[in-house]
């Protein structure tokens, strides 16, 4: 085990006990899957790099305002401001917050505040998705 991977491991498991959790273990591709509020996000760590890449499913892309979203989104990752340091992007229509932690520059404690930063915005780009709340 490298040092990277056995700090990821120590992330994964201050993530773990911060949502009550039982032990959460990367799987043969180095990725987990997990429920981060209302939202299915996956974390992946990559050796090479010493990071861990999130990406969290925020929503589908509603149809009848698609021009309106995606003005909004490029907005928002213009701005960076709406994607709190990561990037929002489309995959077959649904709407991803992806981010990238470098391992070494992140203590549990940051990392946790980033990775809830994240949840916020995703809870944020749904409530504009689903009209809740006005597009920025």
């Amino acid at each position: 085990m490298t040092n990277a991977r056995g700090y990821c491991e120590q992330l994964l498991a201050a993530l773990a006990a911060r949502l009550g959790l039982g032990k959460l273990t990367l799987d043969e591709n180095d990725v987990i899957l997990l429920r981060l509020g209302r939202h299915t996000a996956a974390l992946a760590y990559s050796e090479e790099l010493e990071e861990i890449f999130s990406q969290i499913r925020v929503a589908l892309l509603p149809g009848e305002r698609r021009g309106e979203c995606l003005r909004g989104l490029m907005r928002g990752n213009y701005a960076w401001a709406g994607a709190g340091g990561g990037a929002l992007g489309l995959a077959d229509d649904w709407l991803y917050l992806s981010r990238r932690y470098a391992l070494f520059q992140e203590n549990e404690g940051s990392f946790m505040e980033k990775l809830a930063v994240q949840v916020g915005l995703a809870d944020f780009w749904l409530d504009v998705m689903e009209g809740r709340r006005e597009m920025p």
